[in-house]
């Protein structure tokens, strides 16, 4: 009996290993981000080319936002009104704003919006094509291929889960962008009576705490993909799965992975002394510098992998406290990604012409 009950147990336990390792995700690729750095967490096939269906309208979304003005006039032409797939129901004639357009684009998925914005922003779907290419490049995503604003199946149309996962990281550092992609429903108003009550498709909104978004897809040819993106203790991930049959239970188990493997901790004490500068035109050479501000980073499996580098100024009396004495630069894998600046811990008066006297007695002390 006692052996029986053994092997039930070691049966459960490998069960339930299995079932929430990193080879019970479906998805044919992936990636865990650890959005402040780029630092992938977790990975399968993350640089294979493979299609994103409506993912792409993240990089969509984030180039209508930097190139557009939300209170523009969109208005909606026969090609994007006859778009197939998901919709907001555009007509030939439709204006709406280019806000609202992002929020149908983001929201109900609209293949008819993301065609009115590339009109738009660029005047055609190929020149828009061309900026969403050029975009993705400059964020670093090097291995994708953009031919359309909206992830119809296109044989040159294609990502890659890392790909992605940047281009979402970048868009998330977009306080509108995050704004849309977090939001739940949305009614939105154009001319003519033009009115439409939106509900975001991403369910992960509702079943995983903590979630922020960020954007669902499907074609037949691409499969199920997903982008999610969730916080918690200041520490953002992002989650990518390209063909995922079961991508909702797969982000679910690849977030608590994540969020397991990641601290926020303070790497620059604020107050605290980073050195000194010396002193012109005073009775002390030097004073204490310290840090003005905190600096919180985050830590992946324990590693502090941040160095911190202090520059000194060389200061002349009269110093008050807190004015600046130098400046403190946060790097990790030798790239700068904070500054701030460092102060003077106490206030320093000018000295009066010194004496022979007073100049030996100077030196004396310094020696």
């Amino acid at each position: 009996m006692i052996k029986r009950n053994i092997i039930f147990t070691l049966i459960f336990l490998f069960a339930t290993f299995t079932c929430y390792g990193a080879d019970s995700i479906s998805a044919k690729s992936y990636v865990v981000m650890e959005q402040s750095l780029n630092k992938v967490l977790m990975a399968k096939n993350e640089n294979v080319r493979m299609k994103p269906a409506s993912t792409t309208k993240i990089l969509t979304a984030i180039c209508a936002l930097e190139e557009g003005n939300l209170s523009d006039m969109v208005t909606a032409s026969y090609l994007a009104s006859s778009q197939e797939g998901s919709s907001i129901y555009l007509k030939k004639g439709d204006k709406l704003s280019l806000e609202n357009m992002v929020y149908g684009l983001m929201l109900n998925s609209g293949n008819d919006a993301a065609v009115a914005i590339s009109e738009h922003i660029k005047g055609n779907v190929e020149k828009f094509a061309s900026l969403m290419n050029k975009k993705a490049k400059e964020i670093g995503a090097k291995n994708s291929n953009f031919t359309n604003p909206n992830g119809l199946d296109h044989p040159d149309h294609y990502v890659t889960a890392y790909d992605l996962a940047l281009i979402t990281s970048y868009a998330l550092n977009c306080e509108k962008f995050s704004e849309i992609v977090k939001t739940k429903t949305k009614v939105i108003n154009g001319e003519n009576g033009f009115k439409r009550f939106l509900t975001n498709h991403n369910r992960m909104l509702n079943q995983y705490e903590g979630c922020i978004g960020v954007k669902t897809g499907f074609t037949k040819k691409s499969g199920r993909t997903l982008v999610t993106a969730a916080e918690r203790d200041g520490i953002k991930l992002v989650v990518v799965t390209l063909n995922a049959p079961d991508d909702w239970r797969d982000h679910e188990k690849l977030l608590n992975e994540g969020f397991l493997r990641v601290k926020k901790e303070r790497i620059i004490e604020k107050d605290s002394i980073a050195g000194y500068s010396f002193v012109k035109d005073a009775y002390v050479d030097k004073v204490d510098v310290r840090f003005k501000e905190d600096f919180y980073g985050v830590l992946i499996d324990g590693k502090n992998e941040y160095i911190v580098e202090c520059k000194f100024d060389k200061l002349k009396a009269p110093i008050k406290t807190g004015d600046k004495a130098g400046e403190a630069v946060v790097k990790i894998n030798n790239k700068e990604i904070y500054k701030c600046d460092l102060v003077a811990s106490k206030e320093i008066e000018r000295t009066k012409k010194a004496t022979y006297i007073e100049y030996l007695k100077k030196v004396f002390r310094v020696w």
